[in-house]
C-alpha cells in the first residue's frame, strides 16, 4: 500500500491498516497489515499461501488514523494453480 490523501502522500505513523481479501466464493477476510515506512504511507501484508485459493480475488485497503478512515477502491486479482504442486 502506498497510501495517499487528497492526492498526497499520507503519513500514516500510528494508524490501523486492514486488507480486506474476497474469496472466489465472496467470503471477505480482514487481515492487519503492518506499517513498514508510515512517513512515506507505506504498509503490508503477507499472506501464507494456504490462505489463498485459485479464482479470481478482490483486495481492499482501509486505512484508520485519528478518526480519519479512508478506504481504496476494490481491485481484482487472479490467483493462478500452483505448478509442480
Amino acid at each position: 500500500l502506498n497510501a495517499t490523501k487528497s492526492g498526497v502522500t499520507w503519513d500514516i505513523t500510528g494508524a490501523t491498516v486492514t486488507l480486506s481479501l474476497r474469496n472466489p466464493a465472496g467470503t471477505v477476510t480482514p487481515v492487519s497489515a503492518s506499517v513498514t515506512d508510515g512517513p512515506e504511507g507505506e504498509a503490508q501484508y503477507t499472506t501464507s499461501t494456504s490462505l489463498l485459493t485459485e479464482g479470481d480475488w478482490e483486495r481492499q485497503w482501509t486505512v484508520t488514523k485519528a478518526g480519519v478512515t479512508l478506504s481504496s477502491a476494490p481491485i481484482q486479482f487472479p490467483v493462478l494453480e500452483r505448478l509442480g504442486a
